[in-house]
C-alpha cells in the first residue's frame, strides 16, 4: 500500500494540469482502498485513541 501512494504522490506532483492530478488521485485512492487502507485507518485511530486515554490517565 506505501508503495501505490509514493508512486502516484509522486506522480500527482508533476501531473500536467489539474485533470490529470484528479485522475491519479482517484486511481490512487481506489487501489489503496483495494489494499486494505481503510482497515489500517480504522486501526490507527482506535490505536491512537488508547494511547491518548493511557496518557491522559498517567499524566
Amino acid at each position: 500500500m506505501a508503495t501505490v501512494i509514493k508512486q502516484y504522490s509522486w506522480r500527482m506532483m508533476y501531473a500536467k494540469d489539474e485533470a490529470e492530478f484528479e485522475q491519479l488521485l482517484s486511481e490512487m485512492t481506489a487501489k489503496a482502498k483495494g489494499l486494505g487502507y481503510d482497515e489500517v485507518l480504522k486501526w490507527n485511530i482506535e490505536h491512537a485513541k488508547e494511547v491518548y486515554e493511557f496518557l491522559k490517565k498517567n499524566n
